[in-house]
């Protein structure tokens, strides 16, 4: 027969539209709770991935400074490994202060290491030197791990928090008294009037210019991964919302409506014309048969019946 299917021609009780917005709001819901266990598997996936990173650097950093010194740095990558350690411990999905509190001691420490000298190396250089070993370079593999616990918000307060940090760490040198006077004399002596090679290879120079621009594209950086994550997450909300509303329309449909119905934002607000077969069937003596049995039962009943139905009508 032909018939017009609408769902406003169909009766039903209460409001609809708040029978709509409640569906929506068990979506959001469901679809959130997929968002949190993606964070949590995601902090555990950027916390092994962290450390994997600390073992392949100190393995590398021997290799490349086959000195003694090197083992001050070794250790430093431990304190790195046991922040991970702890930001695991006191992760979730959310807002944690506990998390951010760990994720800025991790910066710090960076910034630390690689503005302050090392301790234990035999001394005699120019605190300036230090930028001569590349070391911001670092910060690149914290930030690549952020992105793995699926909060851009993280992203961009560690690309905030490093530019400070690495900003008040190029201050804290900039201002340190000059004690290398001599040295940086003999070089200027050694290269003559090619002043651009004297900036280049001056030992107590800073370069706040190169520093600027490691800031800027660090910054650059966290903030193309912060709108990557948040495009991910929007489309793992909207994916889950789709499996939700694919879930609870198999529920009362075939397979094949269920495919056609998700293909369309708003399915029920479109009216067209449909010849269809549709099968009334009744449950002889159903009211004296609920009467006299529990809610439980009755329930059970007529679920094993809805499935008897179901493989007939599909």
């Amino acid at each position: 027969m032909s018939v017009l299917a609408d769902a406003g021609v169909f009766p039903h009780s209460g409001n609809r539209t708040d029978g709509r917005t409640g569906v929506q709001q068990d979506i959001q819901k469901f679809a959130e709770a997929a968002l949190a266990d993606s964070k949590r598997e995601g902090l555990w996936l950027a916390v092994r991935a962290r450390w994997v990173a600390l073992a392949v650097i100190a393995l590398t950093l021997p290799i490349m400074n086959p000195h003694w010194e090197v083992i001050y740095y070794i250790v430093s990558l431990g304190l790195f490994a046991v922040i991970g350690w702890a930001q695991l411990k006191v992760g979730k999905a959310g807002v944690s202060r506990p998390e951010l509190f760990l994720m800025f001691c991790d910066l710090a420490l960076m910034t630390f290491i690689a503005v302050v000298p090392n301790p234990w190396s035999p001394g005699g250089w120019p605190i300036g030197m230090q930028f001569r070993f590349n070391t911001f370079i670092y910060f690149f593999v914290l930030l690549a791990t952020a992105p793995l616990a699926y909060s851009w918000r993280t992203v961009i307060a560690m690309g905030t928090w490093t530019a400070a940090l690495w900003a008040v760490g190029v201050g804290w040198v900039w201002l340190q008294p000059e004690t290398h006077a001599a040295l940086a004399e003999r070089v200027q002596a050694a290269v003559g009037s090619d002043v651009r090679m004297f900036a280049l290879i001056d030992p107590t120079a800073i370069n706040i210019a190169a520093r600027f621009q490691e800031i800027v594209v660090f910054l650059i950086v966290a903030a193309t991964l912060a709108v990557a994550v948040r495009r991910s997450n929007a489309l793992l909300v909207s994916h889950a919302g789709i499996e939700r509303e694919r879930t609870n329309l198999a529920r009362y449909f075939s397979p094949n409506v269920v495919e056609q119905l998700s293909k369309n934002d708003e399915p029920l607000k479109q009216v067209r014309t449909e010849n269809v077969a549709v099968l009334f069937a009744d449950i002889v003596g159903f009211t004296a048969y609920a009467d006299g049995r529990s809610p439980a039962e009755v329930i059970g009943t007529l679920r094993r019946f809805h499935e008897l139905m179901e493989c007939e009508i599909f």
